[in-house]
């Protein structure tokens, strides 16, 4: 196992938020805590909303809708086609089976908002 110098182990924590390839993770608790201080709500309250609103997106994606959400952007489904792989191990074929996947294309106002976060730290 490799040992990590303090100065690394310093950067893989920030406020005790554990730092990824592409920086900072929000998890779940920590939308909540979002949603519960920027609406002014308690965190049960806020945790029901979150719970909600992802449930809701969760099942029109069951009954096959897609779910549009104007500025944020849109979840829908995409089906995967059987293919071929090969075991990396012994090099043998494989049959990967049809399966369908969840995709999430962000919306103008999400990117918009996303790049001017980029560019001003540029």
């Amino acid at each position: 196992m490799r040992r990590l110098s303090p100065t690394l182990i310093q950067i893989a924590r920030v406020n005790g938020r554990v730092i990824g390839r592409h920086g900072v993770r929000m998890n779940k608790f920590d939308l909540i805590s979002a949603v519960a201080d920027r609406a002014d709500l308690p965190r049960a309250k806020a945790a029901d909303a979150v719970e909600a609103v992802l449930g809701a997106i969760t099942g029109a994606l069951r009954n096959n809708e897609d779910v549009r959400l104007v500025g944020f952007g849109s979840f829908g489904l995409a089906a995967r086609k059987p293919t071929i792989g090969r075991d990396p191990r012994t090099g043998a074929r494989l049959s990967i089976p049809a399966s369908v996947s969840v995709r999430f294309k962000p919306g103008k106002g999400l990117k918009d908002a996303v790049s001017q976060k980029t560019d001003a730290t540029r």
